[in-house]
């Protein structure tokens, strides 16, 4: 998931990809250059239109259902 939605093909590309001291510059620390915007229909509107967070958050609720209900299960012997 990581590599397929989180990670942006732009942050492996010049001025963000590459060697971590080439992205700032030598006063202070700062980035050499604007961060990369991720509020775009691109990179944003995808995660909305797949129902990502959604889909995660149903899956969540299972797995919490499942702990739940073997912690509290009455065991019949």
């Amino acid at each position: 998931m990581n590599c397929e939605w989180i990670w942006p093909k732009e942050m492996d590309e010049p001025p963000y990809g590459g060697s971590p001291l080439s992205r700032f510059d030598s006063f202070g620390g700062r980035p050499s250059h604007p961060y990369l915007e991720l509020d775009t229909p691109e990179y944003g509107g995808k995660i909305s239109r797949e129902w990502v967070v959604e889909k995660l958050f149903a899956m969540a609720g299972i797995r919490l259902a499942a702990v739940l209900n073997y912690l509290f299960a009455v065991e019949q012997l």
